[in-house]
């Protein structure tokens, strides 16, 4: 008799105080609902009574009634529809549910997009600690040395070689005072580095691996600069900085623009402009580079002759020199004269084939001699097999980027009696580059 009296009258107390709350809680949220009815309906009776509207001073604007009509339809509509999508939600779904799937929405979003909360010059200047040493050269000048050094003593005692426009004031590039304190400013700057050659040799992929240090900033496109003197005199160095990204002082700017390696003259202007700024040079077997840049011609110029009607000279018979491709892989003649601008330590030279091969050890490299702080890892770098070559990781986002769809495109077949023309006209190139630089790459 007990337990027929105290456990379901127990239970019964229960589950109508359960029910009263919930209840409650849906007279509340119906309250609510009937609010947004009792809205919809005033604005209707306002849309269909348009003599009563009128202005403060009590004048009736009969051409306003269209407007305010439409607008209060929206308006209602927009609440009836508010009403019926709560009323679903309350019936179909718990509000727990509900929260967990927004979360979870905003997580995807999150992690499939770019939003993320996390600033990389943040993160890069509380990872700053002290910078490595400049890679040591081990190679010597031989061979041209002489007339190189005078070269350059030359070009140092020469006053009349200047740039066309100063460069701006060096207040420009100091810290700003905030609070009578110093607070370091992200400012655009003359580049630290420029990559300024060979095009088809993989200066895209160094520029995009470069990208991944978070001390490194870089524009996204080419600029070409110091070999337009357009740019030049019309809007000036000035102009050239102000295409620069911000960067903080313990980060460099890159820049990449590999028309420079054949243009002599863009020595000249970025000697003048930054004696101190730093080169890097890619270079491809001479063929094979030659090649892959007739590939990229191709496409853009439809009406390009065979490649053997291309580089060799109808009236001849041999290599034609004419042609500007032709003579860019003929790569002594260019450093020879970047040698007599620039000393050999400010200028660091990578083999193509090698970061193709070896992307890590390669850009390793670059960080010494860039003086950077040692960030790039493994896993930053995967091979892609479908694609033929090594492609990134972003580490910060777990993201993979490959380089465009014409990277690593199929060469055509060149004829063998072609093939040895080529490599009987590079031959004497080959030989000069190799005792200049002191280089031992498999094609020299």
């Amino acid at each position: 008799m007990g337990e027929s009296v105290n456990g379901p009258r127990a239970f019964s107390n229960h589950y109508n105080h359960d029910h009263f709350i919930n209840h409650r809680q849906e007279n509340h949220i119906r309250e609510i609902l009937n609010s947004c009815d009792t809205l919809a309906i005033n604005m209707t009776k306002i849309n269909s009574s348009r003599s009563h509207f009128t202005f403060r001073n009590g004048l009736v604007s009969p051409r306003w009634h269209k407007t305010m009509g439409f607008c209060t339809l929206i308006i209602s509509s927009f609440l009836c529809s508010l009403r019926r999508f709560g009323s679903y939600i309350w019936k179909k779904i718990s509000w727990p549910v509900a929260f967990f799937t927004f979360m979870l929405t905003v997580f995807m979003f999150t992690l499939f997009t770019d939003f993320i909360p996390f600033n990389r010059i943040v993160y890069s200047k509380q990872a700053q600690s002290s910078a490595v040493g400049l890679l040591p050269v081990t190679s010597n000048i031989q061979g041209d040395r002489s007339v190189l050094h005078m070269r350059r003593e030359v070009y140092d005692s020469d006053p009349k070689i200047t740039f066309p426009l100063q460069r701006p004031p060096l207040s420009a590039f100091n810290k700003s005072s905030v609070n009578g304190s110093l607070q370091e400013k992200a400012v655009k700057r003359f580049p630290t580095c420029i990559i300024f050659g060979v095009s088809k040799c993989g200066t895209k992929a160094v520029i995009e691996y470069l990208k991944l240090h978070p001390h490194v900033v870089a524009p996204r496109s080419e600029i070409n600069f110091f070999n337009n003197e357009t740019l030049q005199h019309q809007h000036g160095l000035e102009w050239y900085i102000q295409q620069m990204p911000p960067s903080f002082d313990h980060q460099i700017t890159v820049e990449k623009s590999p028309d420079y390696f054949q243009n002599h003259l863009c020595a000249d202007l970025i000697r003048a402009a930054s004696p101190s700024t730093k080169l890097i040079l890619l270079l491809r077997e001479p063929i094979e580079r030659l090649v892959s840049e007739y590939m990229q011609l191709s496409e853009k110029r439809p009406g390009l002759p065979e490649f053997d009607k291309w580089v060799i000279g109808q009236d001849t018979g041999d290599i034609d020199q004419r042609v500007p491709s032709v003579m860019v892989s003929a790569y002594a003649e260019h450093v020879s004269y970047w040698l007599s601008v620039f000393p050999r330590p400010q200028i660091h030279i990578i083999e193509s084939q090698s970061l193709r091969d070896y992307p890590l050890q390669e850009m390793r490299k670059v960080e010494r001699f860039l003086n950077l702080q040692p960030f790039f890892q493994p896993d930053d770098f995967y091979y892609n097999s479908t694609r033929g070559f090594y492609c990134m990781r972003m580490r910060f986002t777990g993201k993979t980027k490959c380089l465009g769809k014409s990277k690593g495109r199929e060469h055509i077949t060149v004829s063998q009696s072609i093939m040895e023309k080529l490599k009987n006209f590079y031959q004497p190139y080959n030989s000069k580059l190799k005792q200049i630089l002191t280089l031992d790459f498999p094609w020299l």
